[in-house]
């Protein structure tokens, strides 16, 4: 048989205590759910934010990057006219600002953009896809690092993305590989191509990249299709 200590009284849960202890409950739990709900939206978001950054090749931790959202900065960027901007849009700007987050120390956003203003006739070209911007970073990252070993004092682009119909205006291959923004015509200051097409394949032989290289009498071809090929 139980029994309770002289001048103690049993504890009895009461209707009340039972229903406060239980609201208690269920707000600590309410407000668990909702911070935890909120931690893992902002961390799904910067993960989005830095794959999308990565992808294009753009370190996590840049400290130029603008990618706030899905889309680049409109911000105005040095050495690209209002007259660029009014002919074909703010994606202009947009490609601009990708460009110059690269952080590429021989190559301006205006270097990269001009070729996309040129004409064959009445065919005039035009900057990329955005879906296709990212694939012209390895390309450009090796003609910086190129440009930087062979103390370039310019870098001028003949040639980078062609649309599908200023390739046919241009007579280019089907399966050009400028099509896929993955190559370049490209002139170093002050250096002959046959020099800058050997140095690409002494660059490739090492690793820096896979892709073709042409040597042209004007210009160099330099593309990162993913397997060698020499012309």
């Amino acid at each position: 048989m139980n029994e309770t200590p002289n001048n103690e009284k049993p504890r009895v849960m009461t209707r009340r205590r039972f229903l406060g202890l239980a609201a208690l409950s269920t707000c600590g739990v309410a407000t668990f759910l909702i911070l935890r709900r909120q931690r893992t939206s902002r961390i799904t978001l910067d993960t989005i934010n830095d794959s999308l950054k990565l992808s294009a090749g753009i370190p996590k931790s840049s400290p130029q990057s603008n990618t706030t959202s899905l889309f680049y900065s409109t911000e105005p960027v040095e050495g690209i006219p209002q007259a660029w901007v009014d002919a074909k849009g703010s994606d202009i700007l947009r490609y601009a600002n990708f460009i110059q987050d690269l952080g590429l120390k021989n190559i301006t956003p205006h270097d990269v953009i001009y070729p996309h203003f040129k004409t064959r006739g009445r065919t005039s070209n035009s900057i990329p896809p955005r879906r296709m911007w990212k694939d012209i970073v390895p390309t450009l990252r090796i003609i910086d690092l190129m440009a930087t070993h062979m103390k370039a004092k310019a870098i001028t682009f003949i040639s980078i993305y062609r649309s599908q119909e200023y390739n046919r205006a241009v007579r280019g291959r089907s399966q050009s590989q400028h099509l896929a923004n993955r190559a370049v015509r490209v002139k170093l200051k002050g250096i002959e191509p046959s020099i800058v097409a050997r140095v690409a394949r002494k660059f490739r032989k090492a690793g820096h990249f896979t892709g073709g290289v042409g040597d042209y009498q004007k210009y160099t071809h330099i593309d990162t299709r993913g397997h060698n090929s020499d012309w």
